[in-house]
């Protein structure tokens, strides 16, 4: 199948912009992109190459009752990744989300009424849109290898109130030649070191950059810095709203190169899995 988009939109701010050519060949039974991208026409094409690597779970659960469009219900709907090769890791990382989504499934998705009178009101005096409750886990991976893989999961419920909200999760394994280990942020570091401090700082004046409203929260919580995920090129940590600024601010990320902390990380277990030539930048 041949593919041909002359433009990428997207409505920001009431304003369109244009991203861009795509040329290239769509193979759906190979799950095949690849062909060339280039911003303006007489731009030199830069080729692409995109190869499924996984397909999508679902689990769906929904409780509660409706009459005539009155009533309340809830709806928890988690998707996760189906590997298409999976390796033992992978599968170790499909078993501990799947089993997640059954458990969250059962206890988010429950009979939404405490009792009859309850359910009289909801029926009679319920507004048929705030009554209909949603809740979601949506996991993407963020960076896989055979010996290590980072999954984040954005946790999405909207329960009536005045907006939705939303939060973060994460999933990360090391496969240490039998076995898979959750390793945490500070397995990644020398023991000697002030690893928390560095990135503390570093994740604070990025986001005194992208002007949220309360970037010292991270140093004053340091427990804020446990939802990171491993990328390609370095740690990425993520704050849900309210953390580091106000609902109207949304959600912050911070990528922390591991060219930064290079000399601050182990050599050996989960972090001789990272793909970094370990020369650090100089701030």
């Amino acid at each position: 199948m041949r593919l041909a988009v002359t433009r990428f939109e997207r409505e920001e701010t009431g304003d369109w912009q244009n991203y861009g050519e795509l040329i290239g060949r769509l193979d759906l039974n190979q799950g095949l992109l690849v062909g060339e991208w280039k911003k303006n026409a007489s731009d030199a094409p830069h080729p692409f190459h995109f190869r499924q690597t996984a397909s999508g779970k679902a689990v769906v659960r929904t409780a509660g009752a409706l009459v005539f469009g009155r009533g309340r219900t809830v709806e928890y709907r988690a998707r996760i990744p189906a590997y298409l090769s999976p390796t033992p890791l992978d599968r170790v990382a499909e078993e501990i989300l799947l089993a997640r989504a059954v458990d969250a499934a059962v206890e988010e998705a429950q009979w939404p009424f405490a009792g009859w009178e309850d359910f009289q009101e909801a029926i009679e005096s319920g507004s048929p849109v705030m009554n209909q409750w949603e809740i979601s886990d949506q996991w993407s991976t963020t960076f896989r290898s055979d010996t290590l893989i980072s999954l984040l999961g954005v946790h999405s419920f909207w329960t009536g109130g005045n907006h939705p909200n939303s939060g973060f999760s994460q999933l990360i394994l090391w496969w240490d030649g039998s076995r898979a280990v959750a390793p945490r942020l500070g397995d990644f570091f020398r023991e000697d070191s002030n690893w928390r401090n560095v990135v503390s700082r570093l994740c604070v004046a990025d986001l005194e950059r992208q002007k949220a409203s309360w970037p010292s929260y991270v140093e004053e919580y340091p427990d804020m810095l446990d939802t990171f995920t491993i990328e390609p090129d370095g740690f990425r940590f993520h704050f849900a709203p309210y953390e580091v600024g106000c609902y109207a601010e949304g959600a912050y990320a911070v990528t922390v190169p591991f060219a930064r902390v290079a000399d601050l990380l182990r050599d050996e277990g989960p972090a001789a899995a990272l793909r970094t030539e370990r020369h650090p930048i100089p701030d």
